[in-house]
């Protein structure tokens, strides 16, 4: 039967306590105020086994074991010397040290025979609010004032890492819920884009007029349209899916490329734009990030400076790596704010300059997208008036031996002079009609369906499609579902997902599932043209 007896206080002891154990004892209180350091970032159960392998052995235990009270994980991390003995049997063995709740030592049967087990009961809080440690020893001993002291500051500690580990987990839902927001978000803005986009190019294919006016809805609605791209790539950069197409690329098309991007808006503000980039200038890296890396520096840059102002964008080679610079004469950035330029979602004072703009998350994008490139960028500035530089490194290639310029092949123009036979499918009424206007426009035999019903209908009634063009987010039957009857009806039909979502994980999921292509809302016309023509390939 379990017995109970008082455990000294930590003070009780009056004997002088030996130099060896009083030089033990400080060893083990170094690892145990260590607790916190090694529990970080871990979650309440890792934190806790922790915490269980640091009492058994400064306390030399038998035994260690830990019950939390909710709102705490549900978890029962133990250790015992004998392996085999079960969580049941180890409750069986605790309960009556759980039950007591007192300062007392409750001795219990040892499971194996031979000595008794004397345990201990440790609340965790003032109360035991958040649970209890258990800690059982065989020897007679146990527990020394010492180990009394000991066990208090592990109670302690453990207190604290259990708050320290939820308040972590709560930061690490609301981060998740808030990337699945975003991605959301990104693709609930693609769908109402879709039709506006593609109405716009009907009305310039049918010549209707109005082209100043369309011009500013077509420009809002791509820089739309770019901000929703950006919230994209915000999310795959938060959750760790971004995927880069490495190869060796000459900065200078880079460079090309991402003042193609940013030209509107220096345009519109009459900027004088320098380039310098040194000939011959490889690296290694994702020439569409890459570009959207310069394109976003030159867009902050032109954001920043008045009509009229300069904009330089330079590279050069030093060392084993490239520098590029992208600067300004600009409104500048004070001192206190150069290392917050680069946080997500911050913004200077937006009543300190009309020209600035965006949601603060170019700049973000350009820092951890040069960062998987294993490179490095950073802001100088003199100061408000002073213009700005921004600095990025990147690991540069050996140049080519032949500096001989390679100009891509002109080929000629596609011309719809073989009109395929498309069925397109999608719930929004609107993107679906527009689109197959565009579509019958260049020469295609369209046929509509809103849903997945009504396709399957089409199919039934002898209509033989090329191509079946499939919204994948359709209530009821949704495009996936869809596209494995349609496979099976006509497997030569080449499948071809539209969709919101664009990142890597959604390209790999409909491709899964059979689909050929897959194409992002709002898709261009030159773009499903160049792949209803090429016959899917």
């Amino acid at each position: 039967m379990p017995s109970t007896a008082a455990v000294p206080a930590p003070d009780s002891r009056t004997d002088p306590i030996p130099a060896a154990e009083l030089e033990d004892c400080l060893r083990d209180m170094v690892c145990v105020l260590a607790l916190p350091s090694l529990c970080r970032g871990r979650s309440q159960a890792e934190a806790m086994g922790v915490i269980i392998d640091c009492a058994r052995t400064v306390l030399g235990a038998s035994l260690a074991y830990v019950r939390l009270e909710p709102p705490q994980q549900a978890v029962e991390p133990f250790w015992f010397t004998d392996p085999a003995l079960e969580v049941a049997a180890i409750r069986a063995l605790v309960t009556p040290a759980l039950e007591a709740k007192s300062n007392g030592v409750v001795t219990v049967p040892h499971p194996s025979g031979g000595d008794p087990l004397r345990l201990i009961f440790v609340p965790i809080g003032f109360y035991a609010e958040a649970g209890a440690l258990v800690f059982g020893s065989t020897r007679p001993d146990f527990p020394r004032p010492l180990d009394v002291l000991m066990t208090r500051a592990i109670a302690s500690l453990t207190s604290s890492t259990l708050e320290n580990a939820r308040l972590l987990q709560v930061a690490r839902d609301s981060e998740r819920r808030k990337d699945d927001f975003m991605a959301l978000l990104g693709h609930e803005l693609r769908n109402p884009l879709a039709p506006i986009l593609t109405a716009l190019q009907l009305m310039k294919l049918r010549n209707l007029g109005g082209e100043k006016e369309r011009g500013i809805i077509e420009r809002q609605t791509h820089h739309m349209v770019q901000l929703v791209d950006d919230l994209f790539d915000v999310s795959r950069i938060t959750r760790g899916t971004v995927q880069l197409d490495k190869k060796e690329i000459e900065l200078a098309d880079v460079a090309a490329r991402a003042v193609e991007m940013a030209a509107p808006l220096m345009e519109k503000n009459r900027h004088l734009l320098r380039v310098d980039v040194e000939p011959g200038l490889r690296v290694s890296g994702d020439a569409v990030r890459l570009a959207q890396v310069f394109s976003n520096l030159l867009t902050n840059a032109a954001r920043y400076t008045g009509p009229g102002g300069e904009i330089h964008l330079e590279a050069r080679r030093k060392g084993d790596l490239i520098e590029a610079r992208v600067r300004d004469n600009g409104r500048g950035i004070e001192p206190e704010m150069l290392e917050k330029v680069f946080v997500l979602f911050f913004q200077t004072d937006r009543k300190k300059d009309a020209l600035s703009g965006g949601l603060g998350l170019g700049l973000a994008l350009v820092k951890s997208l040069v960062e998987l490139h294993g490179g490095t960028v950073a802001a100088s500035s003199k100061g408000r008036g002073a213009g700005a530089v921004f600095t990025v490194t990147l690991p540069a290639l050996e140049p080519a031996r032949t500096a001989v310029p390679v100009r891509a092949a002109v080929l000629p123009a596609e011309k719809a002079t073989e009109g395929r036979c498309v069925l397109l499918v999608d719930d929004n009424h609107d993107a679906a009609d527009l689109l197959a206007d565009l579509l019958r426009l260049s020469g295609h035999e369209v046929r509509v369906a809103y849903d997945g019903s009504a396709a399957l209908a089409a199919l039934a009634s002898g209509f033989e499609p090329e191509f079946a063009v499939l919204d994948l987010g359709m209530p009821g039957m949704d495009g996936y579902q869809l596209a494995a009857r349609v496979r099976a009806a006509r497997p030569a039909t080449v499948l071809v997902a539209l969709s919101g979502y664009t990142e890597n994980g959604a390209r790999v999921k409909s491709q899964a599932a059979g689909f050929a292509h897959h194409l992002a809302k709002p898709v261009e016309l030159a773009t499903v043209n160049h792949l209803l023509l090429r016959g899917g390939a």
